[in-house]
């Protein structure tokens, strides 16, 4: 029987995946991160038992440089959309007002 994998477990796929493409272990995803970010946190997220902040998951898309924050949290469907809206544009929020310069 499938179940739905919850949202942690899908940032956690987007994240493994993201690292993968680039070719990177999860060492040295943390050492790309200058130590930021340890690999035990990493393996925490790739495995779904925790999910990262909007913090880490800048410092996440700005290390692979093709992903945004807001595509590792799964707010955005496209990995690179955030460069289909102008930088100072507010990012709509299902069920939120705007949020001006977190993206």
């Amino acid at each position: 029987m499938n179940r739905e994998l919850s949202r942690s477990e899908q940032i956690g796929q987007r994240l493994t995946s993201t690292r993968i493409r680039n070719g990177w272990s999860i060492e040295e995803l943390a050492l790309h991160t200058n130590g930021t970010i340890s690999k035990s946190r990493i393996s925490n997220f790739e495995a779904g038992l925790r999910r990262p902040d909007i913090e880490i998951a800048e410092i996440l898309a700005t290390t692979f440089g093709d992903v945004s924050a807001a595509w590792l949290l799964k707010l955005e469907k496209s990995p690179d959309s955030s460069a289909q809206r102008p930088k100072d544009e507010p990012t709509k929020i299902a069920g939120q007002g705007s949020v001006r310069g977190f993206l």
